[in-house]
């Protein structure tokens, strides 16, 4: 019987070391500078299903924190405010106009330290919020109406090495 335990045990453990250590060998360490976080959230936004995808990576060449508000019934042009709200506060990120790609209403930003942006720092817990409207200036409004909003976590889809 305590045999049997030690086996579970042990199994469950080599279960997660697998699962958190990625899929390379021991030849081939995870990076340990690499993050990657993700935020995804639904909302019913004018009658059809929207949906909100963050992705922020700190990587050797830098950092990069992207949005995207998909699928929403907003028209063309309308500027989406993209916000990161943080234990500290909110930070505006970016002001994108609704555009069409793919027969879809979309507004997207990329903010990428390899281009010279600032990315503010993202922990897992903070949120990303997509708002309608902006700034007359055609910054983001961290004020406009709530569309929807995501809490970033780690990833779980990790790429395969």
């Amino acid at each position: 019987m305590n045999s049997s335990m030690n086996i579970r045990v042990g199994l469950a453990i080599l279960t997660l070391a697998l699962f958190s250590g990625g899929c390379g060998g021991s030849s081939d360490p995870p990076n340990a500078n690499q993050i990657e976080l993700q935020a995804r959230a639904q909302a019913l936004i004018n009658g059809m299903e929207a949906e909100l995808d963050g992705q922020f990576r700190v990587e050797a060449e830098g950092q990069r924190l992207r949005g995207e508000l998909d699928k929403l019934n907003l028209a063309i042009g309308t500027p989406v405010s993209f916000c990161l709200r943080k234990s500290s506060g909110t930070v505006a990120l970016a002001a994108p106009a609704v555009m069409q790609s793919s027969g879809d209403e979309l507004a997207q930003f990329e903010l990428n330290t390899e281009n010279g942006q600032t990315v503010p720092t993202v922990v897992a817990g903070d949120t990303l919020e997509a708002r309608q409207g902006a700034n007359t200036s055609g910054t983001a409004d961290c004020g406009k109406p709530l569309l929807v909003s995501a809490v970033f976590q780690a990833e779980v889809n990790q790429p395969h090495h």
